[in-house]
C-alpha cells in the first residue's frame, strides 16, 4: 500500500535517516524492548507521514531539528497503531517480515505499541519553541491518538458484513485521517500558525487520509459498498480545495502529496473504477 507515496518529491533521504535515528533512540531506552523494536524498524515502510511532517515543518520555517522532532513524534504514534492493529486484525506479516506479535507474542506487541505511543508524546519535549506552542503540540498529539483509537474500536465493533459508505468513511476518518493530519498539525502548532489554519488543514488532511485508506483497501479487494475510484478522486479534490487559505508554501507541499494520491487512484484496476 505504501509504494506509491515514495514519489512525493524532494530528496529527503538524509533527513529521513535522522528521523529514523531519533525514533530508534527513543524506542531503545529499555533493554527488554530493544530486540523487538530492532525487528520492527528493520522495515520502516514508505515513511509518508514522516516526509509530510518534514516538508510541512520546513515550509513553515521550523528549524531542521524541530522538523525532525515533529516527524519522529508522528512516526512513533503511527507505528504504535501498526504494532497493535496487526494483532487485532490477525495479520502475521508487516512490510515483508513477521509482525511483532507473530514473532514475539501478542502481549509484547500491545506493550510495545503502548510504549511507542508514549515515546512519541515524550519526543515533543525536544522542540525548541515556546511552552505554549509545545503544550498545544502535545494536546494535538493526544487528541489524534484518541481519534485513532476510537476509529479502530469502531471497526472492531462492526458485524461481519460489507461496510456501507458512511460507516466506512466515519471509521477511516478516525483510524487513518487522524494520523495523517497530525504531522502537519504538529508543524503548524510548532510554528505558531495552528489556530489560524487548523480548520482548513484538518478538514483536507482527514479527507486525504480517507482517500489513502480507500486506495489500499480497493487494491486489497476489501468489500465496501458504493465506494470506488471515483470516490477516491472526489475525496482528493475536496481535500485540495480545503487548503487554499493555508500559507502558500504549505499549500504547495500538500498539493504535491494529493497529486500522488490522484495518480495512485488512476492506477487502480479498471474493474474498480465504476
Amino acid at each position: 500500500m505504501n509504494s506509491f507515496v515514495n514519489q512525493s518529491v524532494p530528496d529527503l533521504a538524509p533527513l529521513l535517516s535522522r528521523v529514523m535515528a531519533q525514533v530508534r533512540r527513543s524506542s531503545a531506552r529499555h533493554a527488554a524492548m530493544a530486540a523487538m523494536f530492532d525487528h520492527h524498524w528493520q522495515q520502516p515502510g514508505g515513511l509518508w507521514r514522516a516526509r509530510l511532517a518534514l516538508e510541512s515543518g520546513l515550509a513553515l520555517g521550523l528549524s531542521v531539528p524541530d522538523a525532525i522532532t515533529v516527524s519522529a513524534s508522528g512516526e512513533l504514534l503511527h507505528n504504535a497503531s501498526l504494532l497493535q492493529d496487526d494483532w487485532m486484525d490477525g495479520d502475521t506479516t508487516r512490510r515483508g517480515q513477521a509482525a511483532v506479535w507473530a514473532k514475539f507474542g501478542a502481549p509484547q506487541a500491545v506493550l510495545l505499541g503502548d510504549y511507542a505511543l508514549t515515546a512519541g508524546a515524550s519526543e515533543l519535549r525536544r522542540l525548541t519553541i515556546t511552552s505554549e506552542r509545545k503544550l498545544l503540540a502535545l494536546s494535538l498529539y493526544l487528541r489524534r491518538a484518541q481519534d485513532a483509537i476510537a476509529g479502530q474500536t469502531a471497526e472492531l465493533c462492526l458485524p461481519e458484513v460489507a461496510l456501507d459508505r458512511e460507516c466506512y468513511l466515519r471509521i477511516t476518518r478516525g483510524k487513518t485521517g487522524a494520523l495523517l493530519a497530525l504531522p502537519v498539525e504538529l508543524a503548524l502548532a510548532a510554528s505558531g500558525l495552528w489556530r489560524r489554519h487548523a480548520r482548513a488543514c484538518r478538514r483536507g488532511l482527514f479527507l486525504a487520509g480517507q482517500a489513502y485508506q480507500l486506495i489500499g483497501d480497493l487494491k486489497d479487494g476489501t468489500s465496501v459498498r458504493d465506494l470506488n475510484r471515483a470516490t477516491v478522486l472526489a475525496l482528493c479534490t475536496a481535500a485540495a480545495n480545503s487548503w487554499h487559505t493555508l500559507p502558500a508554501s504549505l499549500d504547495q507541499v500538500l498539493q504535491r502529496h494529493i497529486e500522488v494520491l490522484r495518480e495512485a487512484a488512476l492506477d487502480l484496476p479498471s474493474k474498480l473504477a465504476a
